[in-house]
């Protein structure tokens, strides 16, 4: 077991992440990841101060600390999050705690807080047959780490992540799409459609990585000409061949769903793609798509491109 160490001469005792016990960080859709991590320390009795380095980009209304004992658990007494500057280093944020033990020992505390620093995307290709049935798909996920801090030993996964927490160390988030529960869960945090990202270990400083997603040869697809009528002229007839004011060009669109049946099931996330058509003579572009991301069994659509050589008329 590792035990405390005194932090950069503050007088505090600072406490080291399990050995063997990764980081789990859940990279949420709204700039709002999930930091958790099992803290191990040996506390004497009674009332002590605690401390811990966080990401700079901590948001601190989100810090809850714990102890993971069911019966008399290390209470938190007070909690601090301070704005560190040390000469000739990266600022950081640290949290410093009261805590108060009802016996000497061993004990293991679960530490969660957000961090508005980290942020995921999608990249995609796909090659649509010549039928329109069918095609090649390829995604892949990037991940931006933008602040200073180094997250090591990590287990990745992707997904809206929602923070519980109870009583007066209730979490009260500020930042929209993550309500305040009411009780904290036996996990600390609720998770729900995760991705996870098994071979991504480590987000170093200011960097970025990309991580393969899913490649499939022959995903089910759907192609339609989508027309959006928008009635300006009771009287006259609908040609949008050319953009007409008040219509809209008739645009390609390609659906898959995000199935387990057709190889996905999991969590895509919003990002860019480039579609190409198979014609038989060989590889055409066709265009360029903004991908809103589908969660598992949503429909994934891409407006592809318009189709100028459609009229469309009034009946």
């Amino acid at each position: 077991m590792r035990y405390l160490s005194v932090l950069m001469g503050l007088g505090l005792l600072a406490f080291p992440a399990l050995a063997g016990e990764p980081v789990q960080l859940v990279v949420g859709s709204e700039n709002a990841s999930v930091v958790r991590e099992l803290l191990t320390l040996d506390l004497a009795a009674g009332q002590q101060e605690l401390a811990h380095i966080l990401p700079n980009t901590v948001l601190p209304e989100s810090v809850f600390l714990r102890d993971t004992a069911p019966e008399n658990p290390v209470r938190v007494v007070t909690q601090r999050v301070l704005s560190r500057s040390p000469e000739g280093a990266a600022p950081f944020m640290e949290a410093v705690w009261l805590v108060d033990a009802p016996a000497a020992g061993p004990r293991t505390l679960e530490l969660t807080h957000i961090v508005q620093s980290v942020k995921w995307g999608g990249q995609y290709h796909l090659v649509a047959s010549p039928e329109g049935g069918k095609a090649v798909f390829q995604a892949e996920v990037f991940l931006r780490n933008g602040s200073r801090h180094h997250f090591q030993n990590l287990s990745v996964s992707l997904g809206n992540a929602v923070q519980e927490g109870s009583g007066e160390s209730a979490f009260q988030p500020c930042l929209p799409g993550i309500p305040a529960p009411p009780r904290q869960d036996p996990a600390g945090v609720s998770l729900e459609g995760l991705c996870p990202l098994p071979l991504l270990k480590e987000l170093p400083p200011d960097s970025s990585v990309s991580m393969p997603l899913a490649s499939l040869a022959a995903l089910p697809v759907r192609v339609a000409l989508q027309c959006d009528l928008v009635r300006t002229n009771p009287y006259a007839d609908y040609d949008y061949s050319g953009g007409r004011p008040g219509g809209s060009t008739p645009m390609w669109v390609l659906e898959a769903d995000n199935t387990v049946e057709n190889g996905l099931g999991m969590a895509l996330p919003k990002g860019k793609a480039r579609v190409y058509r198979n014609t038989g003579a060989g590889m055409a572009f066709w265009g360029a798509a903004t991908v809103e991301g589908a969660e598992p069994g949503q429909t994934l659509r891409l407006v592809v491109a318009p189709e100028p050589a459609v009229t469309v008329v009034k009946g």
